[in-house]
């Protein structure tokens, strides 16, 4: 070979790259920590070190619960699911949508502004399906929601071609999982309720569907029927489990009960126990009645009763006139009843402890806040009962989020579009509005669990 091309060869072969300057891993936390929530979730996704990192459990409580953090806890807002049935118009149903109600932080906002919504509106092929305007959103527990309405497809031969169906939706991941309704169960005539537990209640799966039929406590059995569709089961065909029937505790006692006022909604979850708030309808006994908190185990299908607080005028709090009571769950996941007085207008927060009893956590000078918020004058009867400025607690419990949800229901033939709710920070005491649609519906995230539960590899 030429002396020259050898020289040339030996010169065109490139020199070995300088290894490029990797950051400490400290300082990558750092990092991680001063961004936002989707750029963390993103970094736990780039390599196993890290992630690792990420996921130990004081760093998740650094970046959720400090006052620089860049996760907030959970976030309470607002879905718009496809059409109103109050539209007038039909058509291409808007996109699914959200608005943030509690808490107001800048990481709250950044992240329903930046990562949710947007989420939310590009999932084109669930929006399509909610958008067909049957179905109608029941419950929501843990970044979940239960629909109800328009038809179900089922194999030939196994069910009749219409079927009313139920979907459980994480808007979040955007999966779907449809199945057929409850045998039976049509909830506009029957005073059920319909509650949803998740892979956070220890089911063994990730989602559990528990409706509850309540009809026989009317009558002299005394009972509830339940009936369940677990996540499995809804993958496998859509089977219902076989109903069972429980008989009420104070169904001996000559009693019948029935769901308070909007308990159907306001269901509170904790540790696989249902609560309910209901009025005991005693024979021949004149009003007030009494009311109790109800209780059903999912694991061991059994029922039992808690008594509610006593007041400070010595009576139980289900007995003095001019209340609104509604059962809640704490953050730090106790058992919470919130008690709206009327005059003047107060809203105390009791907590549930074991073998300690109710505790009043706290009591809220609401009245004052909520003459700045609205519009118009209050009258001499109190904000509860003023025509135009009715203020009564949200249709649906509200998870664990430290805030109360009131809404302002204007009466009449003129009823506006949209709705104001307001919003009670606990902790802050302070209340400020949010005007969302008919069809919105109360939907709550907790990321600090979703993040905890991320696995390592």
């Amino acid at each position: 070979m030429h002396p020259r091309k050898r020289q040339r060869r030996r010169s065109s072969v490139a020199a070995p790259l300088e290894p490029e300057p990797v950051l400490p891993p400290d300082v990558l936390l750092e990092i991680v920590a001063r961004s936002d929530a989707a750029t963390l979730v993103r970094c736990a996704a780039s390599c196993k070190p890290l992630r690792r990192e990420i996921l130990r459990p004081a760093f998740i409580r650094r970046v959720c619960h400090e006052p620089e953090g860049v996760v907030p806890p959970r976030l309470l807002g607002f879905l718009r699911l496809g059409h109103d049935h109050r539209d007038k118009v039909h058509g291409p149903g808007p996109p699914v949508g959200f608005s943030l109600a509690h808490p107001a932080t800048p990481a709250a906002e950044s992240f329903s502004q930046k990562h949710l919504a947007p989420l939310l509106s590009r999932n084109a092929a669930v929006a399509k399906l909610l958008n067909r305007g049957g179905d109608r959103p029941l419950t929501s527990r843990n970044g979940l929601v239960l629909l109800y309405g328009g038809f179900y497809s089922a194999p030939s031969g196994r069910r009749p071609p219409s079927f009313p169906h139920m979907c459980v939706y994480d808007p979040m991941a955007g999966n779907l999982a449809t199945f057929c309704g409850a045998p039976g169960i049509y909830p506009s005539c029957t005073p059920c309720t319909f509650v949803l537990l998740t892979a956070a209640d220890g089911i063994g799966c990730s989602f559990l569907v528990v409706v509850v039929d309540f009809t026989g406590l009317m009558d002299a059995s005394g009972s509830i029927k339940i009936q369940t569709m677990s996540a499995d089961d809804a993958a496998a065909g859509g089977t219902w489990a076989p109903s069972t029937s429980v008989r009420h505790p104070r169904a001996q006692q000559g009693s019948s009960s029935t769901l308070h006022g909007r308990s159907r909604l306001a269901v509170v979850v904790l540790g696989g126990f249902v609560h309910w708030l209901m009025h005991e309808l005693k024979r021949n006994s004149p009003p007030p009645y009494g009311m109790h908190i109800l209780t059903y185990h999912v694991g061991t299908a059994t029922v039992g009763t808690i008594e509610l607080p006593t007041a400070t005028d010595g009576l139980p709090i289900s007995e003095s006139k001019g209340r609104d009571l509604h059962l809640a769950s704490s953050p730090d996941g106790r058992l919470s009843l919130v008690v709206m007085d009327r005059q003047p207008l107060t809203i105390s927060i009791w907590l549930l402890s074991g073998s300690d009893g109710w505790a009043r956590h706290a009591v809220i000078d609401a009245e004052a806040n909520l003459r700045s918020l609205l519009d118009q004058p209050l009258s001499r009867r109190g904000l509860h009962d003023t025509d135009n400025n009715r203020v009564c607690f949200a249709s649906s419990s509200w998870g664990k989020s430290d805030a109360v949800l009131l809404k302002r229901s204007p009466v009449g033939p003129d009823v506006d579009e949209e709705r104001r709710l307001i919003v009670l920070d606990v902790e802050t005491e302070e209340m400020w509005t949010n005007t969302t649609k008919w069809s919105a519906f109360p939907y709550e995230v907790d990321l600090e669990s979703r993040l905890s539960a991320m696995k390592t590899f």
